[in-house]
């Protein structure tokens, strides 16, 4: 797949956050896509819980989905949000 870049999480306009996957100057909406409720998620995290078989499934989906011409939404028609909920952080060095 050319021009792919990774997961992450968007909204459009005023609609809920989702997971998306960056494609050029684009988003495919992985949950419009009919990829799975994992994407209606406003984070990574019910999608990294999945593990690697299911990341590299869905992966091989997308590409399948953007060379066959699937919709793109604009990224100037989407906002970004911060892809994961990050339950806890410690800070090592400030023990030092």
């Amino acid at each position: 797949m050319t021009g792919g870049v990774g997961f992450g999480v968007f909204s459009v306009e005023r609609g809920a956050p989702r997971v998306g996957f960056r494609v050029g100057h684009g988003i495919l909406d992985l949950a419009a896509a009919g990829l799975g409720e994992v994407f209606t998620a406003g984070s990574l995290n019910p999608f990294l819980a999945l593990g690697r078989s299911a990341w590299e499934d869905t992966l091989a989906r997308i590409d399948q989905l953007v060379t066959g011409g699937a919709e793109i939404i604009p990224l100037e028609q989407a906002t970004t949000h911060l892809p994961i909920e990050v339950g806890d952080y410690v800070d090592f060095y400030s023990s030092l």
